[in-house]
């Protein structure tokens, strides 16, 4: 007899356009559609009953301004979750950069960069409770999570001559509200306990 069942069904829609180049302008905006419904039923079932929607806008442009090309993005993004018999939650986030490249002198230039990310916990870091036995634990999820953010800024020295390759790079990232899982050292059904 089968001791656990799981039912994942995810529909998930997405559309880019492309408008014209106007001028030294280019660039493509879309929006991306999800939504997942998540069943796990039998002795080994991590998580309850959850379904979820997501919907993110997007865009994307470059100008390049011959002496130097100027690139932009941006995202935003709402998340539901709605659990049977468990706190619903929503996120809502922003996720974006900026970036420039600067020729410096022939097959030599500059790029600087800067990003913004953002992401919602997923449905298994909220709401498990129970045996993965995969990973050899009891996992507990925990519904009080914040989404992650992060803050990051790239600089890249580059030169690509005929006999020499060179790429000096320097970044820095900030994490902010890093979700992970953590043993507590206890133990439950066998299993190390771990908690999101």
């Amino acid at each position: 007899a089968t001791a656990t069942a799981f039912d994942n069904k995810l529909w998930n829609f997405r559309g880019v356009f492309e408008p014209k180049k106007v001028g030294s302008l280019l660039g493509s905006f879309g929006f991306q559609s999800a939504h997942r419904d998540y069943v796990a039923q039998g002795e080994e079932s991590l998580t309850p009953p959850v379904a979820s929607d997501s919907l993110a806008v997007f865009a994307l442009e470059e100008l390049d301004l011959k002496k130097a090309r100027l690139q932009a993005g941006a995202r935003i993004e709402t998340t539901r979750y709605r659990p049977v018999d468990l706190l619903s939650r929503n996120f809502t986030g922003f996720s974006g950069a900026a970036g420039i490249h600067l020729p410096l002198w022939k097959k030599a230039a500059i790029v600087a960069n800067y990003t913004h990310s953002y992401r919602a916990p997923a449905l298994e870091e909220l709401y498990s409770h129970g045996p993965h036995i995969g990973n050899l634990a009891f996992e507990i999820g925990n519904s009080g999570l914040k989404s992650e953010l992060a803050d990051g800024i790239d600089i890249i020295l580059r030169h690509a001559g005929e006999r020499m390759r060179l790429e000096v790079n320097f970044f820095s990232y900030r994490v902010r509200d890093f979700v992970y899982l953590a043993l507590t050292g206890q133990q439950a059904h066998g299993l190390r306990v771990a908690r999101y």
